[in-house]
């Protein structure tokens, strides 16, 4: 008579046979060994080594070309700021309100500070001071009219422009810093001191060199391009050397 342990082992073997037998085991499926043409045909799904450089190149370049004009911010990132701020700035009346009525008293402060000018000449008290690290209209040219009133107006407009950017509810922290920071950076490009005919002090540096400063001044931006041009033919040619090595 057989043994309990002996039966336990017939009926183990049995049950085994049973499970190598069925079609979903994993013994009835031996791992799958990969054909030739198969493997030819993943390696031809991969990106090639010149394709993926040449697709990293021209993103590189794009969004170079692209922080030129964003000051090295995210294009999205700046739209996404932009409608952060003009939401909520639509839907807050008392700060467009508060908005208006100061374009309004500084308006009225320029026009008081032209009239001066007009009575007193360059010995008018000026309407608004530049802030102290603004050094652009210290000099002695600046107080002078028409140039007096230009600047007045660009620190009128600057101040007006910190106001609507800043302080308004709903606006994040960091959207409000990005905002005021892109305003300032757009309002500097079109400052006066900026501008051969509105800056005095360039005016009269051209006057005692006789615009030889403007043809020099020519003469390095040819030559800074054409030193930007010969560095970028040889990183374009530089890539492409190893895209060929590696094709």
């Amino acid at each position: 008579m057989p043994s309990a342990a002996g039966a336990g082992s017939a009926i183990g073997r049995r049950t085994l046979k049973i499970v190598e037998a069925q079609p979903g085991s994993a013994a009835a499926h031996p791992k799958a060994v990969m054909s030739p043409n198969r493997q030819a045909e993943a390696a031809g799904e991969r990106d090639s080594y010149a394709v993926t450089a040449f697709a990293d190149i021209t993103d590189r370049s794009m969004h170079a070309a692209l922080a030129r004009f964003t000051l090295g911010l995210s294009p999205a990132a700046l739209a996404h700021t932009y409608l952060d701020w003009a939401t909520h700035l639509l839907f807050s009346p008392g700060k467009r309100f508060q908005l208006v009525d100061k374009a309004t008293r500084k308006n009225a402060r320029l026009a008081a500070y032209m009239y001066q000018c007009a009575l007193k000449g360059s010995g008018a008290t000026p309407c608004i001071d530049p802030l102290p690290q603004d050094r652009r209209f210290a000099g002695g040219d600046w107080q002078k009219w028409p140039y007096n009133v230009m600047y007045q107006a660009f620190l009128l407009n600057q101040q007006w422009w910190h106001n609507a950017t800043t302080g308004i509810r709903g606006v994040s922290k960091q959207h409000n810093s990005m905002m005021e920071f892109v305003s300032r950076q757009i309002l500097d490009m079109f400052s006066p001191s900026n501008f051969p005919l509105t800056n005095p002090e360039i005016l009269q540096h051209t006057l005692r060199k006789g615009g030889t400063n403007l043809t020099d001044g020519l003469r390095n931006l040819v030559e800074d391009w054409s030193v930007r041009s010969v560095v970028r033919s040889r990183l374009a040619s530089k890539h492409s050397r190893s895209a060929k090595m590696w094709r």
